[in-house]
């Protein structure tokens, strides 16, 4: 069997971007880190668009793509949701860390 590099940068971009995302998450709990807090979440963001990018170039053609979509249980269905919700979780973050600032600030 051949590797299969889309799917190996995929893992290993999203769960860098997992481990980089909950790292800060604890930080922000025990309250440290402060001054790293936006470039990690900076980082992440950037991690996980490359692990995205990378997944779709496993199946080669947009058509192959939009079919896996039309099934629930498909592996990239999954991954594409699991993609969204990390996303969405990094974007409340970002907002609630531009509130704590604007609080600081005032």
């Amino acid at each position: 069997m051949e590797l299969q590099w889309p799917l190996i940068l995929f893992t290993t971009f999203v769960a860098w971007s997992a481990g980089l995302f909950g790292a800060q998450g604890l930080a922000v709990l025990s309250g440290e880190g402060k001054r790293a807090q936006l470039p990690a979440l900076i980082g992440s963001v950037v991690l996980l668009a490359i692990g995205g990018v990378a997944v779709f170039f496993h199946l080669e053609h947009w058509e192959r793509i939009f079919n896996g979509f039309g099934n629930p249980t498909s592996g990239i269905t999954q991954e594409l949701v699991c993609i969204v919700v990390m996303a969405v979780l990094m974007v409340v973050l970002f907002v609630m860390l531009r509130k704590s600032e604007g609080a600081a600030d005032a």
